[in-house]
């Protein structure tokens, strides 16, 4: 090979290497947790509710219209019919902030306006399904405050429906990303969240007033798309910054995150790209328990044995380097990539009850790397009759009379035979001697 060629070779072996080199860094991961703009947030695993990445997770901030996810789910709470009629009333058109220009007097659905309030983020719409579910946003904020700490997200105050500035009103970003985990278990409220456009029409002058969804990550055709989103709520006023809250899914693994003061949405939205692309590369979700795994037993004073069963799937989210085992109570078992145990007591008061195969028996704490990370019910594999001596008497003495009415009944029946076949005889025997006596009158004649 003369030297022309061999440098040409030795060129086209060095782009192959580069390329290979390349392509072989950017298959991997940054396990290193990306710097947020945000001076809140938090990254959670929506169906574990495992924190994955924290950045002052409990400090209290201003959620601004991130609040709406909240009164979205009070409002489905309360409303079963979506299709009831609601008037707007003479406060609300007052409200200040964003509205798109509902007045006074106007009808819609309480559907249509959940749409305007997730979607244009109106607080016309916000304090008109306040008032309705409850009289007034006074009343409506008591049942803000009762649903966030009834699903875990008790370091939040709520004020208003709307998230309109009130030093009172305040929430922390691990509470925010609790209330969008639990949004989006929600049907309706997703199918809501995810619409693009809507259009309402005024019973007042039968004018037309239309918005579309201005949670940009969701529109394919914004430039802060995100294409693993599947919800999301923006908000904005002086005194709280920008703040986002949201939910994406990648590869069976749904994340929730929320980010409180930001100084720029420009860096909002940067933030929740980087924070969900960091949980999808470095996070993955596996099962630890399936439901009816046989985990533990515990004996009855008859002898009987009870296995105990995992009630349903159990899951966990690791790093993806993690490795280890899993533990039960009183087995060890290998999971691919998670180390846990199961730890529980054995039921107490069972011996003098009757349970089916499937009954909730007793509880079991998840322990991951020794904290616990959930709780969990354990339902019995078995069914069992237990029946009390009194129940065994009273059955005993139920059965004896029961028999003793079939013996009276069968001997009643055998002396009315004995009777019939009595009177039949001597029928027959009265019956014969007229026959008798009859002969020897004739006789006689």
């Amino acid at each position: 090979m003369n030297k022309k060629s061999l440098g040409i070779f030795s060129t086209f072996l060095l782009v192959i290497l580069i390329l290979t080199n390349f392509n072989y860094k950017t298959a991997y991961a940054d396990s290193t947790p990306p710097e947020l703009n945000s001076n809140g947030v938090v990254l959670m695993d929506a169906t574990t509710g495992e924190v994955l990445y924290s950045k002052e997770e409990n400090t209290q901030y201003y959620p601004a219209s991130t609040t709406k996810v909240l009164t979205a789910l009070v409002v489905l709470d309360k409303v079963k019919n979506l299709d009831e009629k609601v008037t707007v009333g003479k406060k609300p058109p007052f409200a200040d902030g964003t509205k798109i220009g509902l007045r006074e007097g106007d009808t819609f659905t309480v559907r249509e306006l959940l749409t305007i309030l997730l979607l244009a983020s109106d607080n016309v719409a916000a304090e008109t399904l306040a008032e309705y579910v409850s009289g007034s946003c006074e009343e409506f904020a008591k049942l803000m405050n009762e649903k966030a700490k009834s699903i875990g997200a008790v370091n939040s105050n709520f004020k208003n429906p709307s998230g309109l500035p009130d030093e009172e009103h305040v929430t922390t970003p691990k509470d925010l990303a609790t209330i969008m985990k639990e949004a989006i278990k929600n049907e309706e409220f997703m199918k809501i969240s995810n619409e693009t456009y809507i259009e309402l029409h005024s019973v007042i002058d039968n004018s037309t007033l239309a918005t579309s969804n201005h949670n940009y990550m969701l529109l394919p055709n914004s430039s802060y798309y995100y294409e693993y989103s599947i919800s999301a709520k923006k908000g904005y006023t002086i005194a709280a910054g920008f703040t986002n809250v949201a939910a994406a899914q990648k590869d069976g693994l749904t994340l929730v995150a929320s980010f409180l003061n930001g100084e720029d949405i420009n860096k909002v939205y940067s933030d929740v790209k980087n924070i969900f692309n960091y949980g999808f590369e470095n996070f993955k979700r596996v099962k630890l328990y399936s439901e009816g795994d046989q985990v533990g037993s515990f004996k009855l004073e008859d002898g009987t044995t009870v296995p105990l069963l995992v009630s349903s799937d159990v899951y966990h989210t690791i790093k993806n380097a993690e490795t280890t085992t899993t533990e039960t109570a009183t087995a060890t078992k290998t999971n691919e990539n998670v180390d846990s145990k199961l730890e529980f007591s054995t039921p107490k008061g069972y011996d003098k009850k009757s349970f089916k195969r499937g009954d909730i028996l007793t509880t079991a704490k998840v322990m991951v790397n020794g904290e616990e990370v959930e709780t969990i019910d354990l339902a019995s594999g078995i069914s069992r009759e237990y029946t009390s001596p009194m129940e065994v008497v009273a059955k005993s003495a139920s059965s004896m009379f029961f028999y003793v009415k079939i013996i009276a009944f069968i001997l009643a029946i055998i002396v009315i035979y004995l009777l019939l076949t009595r009177k039949k005889r001597l029928f027959k025997k009265k019956h014969k001697r007229s026959i008798q006596l009859i002969n020897e009158a004739k006789k006689k004649r």
